[in-house]
């Protein structure tokens, strides 16, 4: 039997890819690489929905520093992994309680 979250991982990549951007997995992060079409979609999806939830300053601050941190980046793909995770569970009213 195929459990909840193993079918909204599943949208989870396929919505990634339709929009565009590299698919995040938060058990395995080392699996990334993208063109800079897609690191361009991905900077402007974070960036809207940061703004969308008035956090958009603390994903912004560097501190003094010309680039972000590692856990800064690392923020940034787990805000929009589960923003996406919320809108496919919305979409398809999959219950994500056991």
């Amino acid at each position: 039997m195929i459990k909840n979250n193993e079918i909204i991982e599943g949208l989870v990549v396929l919505e990634y890819l339709n929009m565009g951007i590299m698919p995040f997995y938060p058990s395995n992060p080392g699996l990334t690489t993208a063109d800079k079409k897609a690191k361009r979609k991905f900077r402007k999806l974070w960036r809207k929905i940061a703004s969308n939830r008035n956090i958009l300053e603390y994903y912004v601050a560097l501190e003094g520093k010309t680039y972000p941190s590692k856990a800064k980046l690392w923020k940034r793909k787990t805000l929009v992994h589960k923003w996406i995770t919320d809108n496919i569970t919305r979409k398809y009213g999959i219950n994500t309680t056991f």
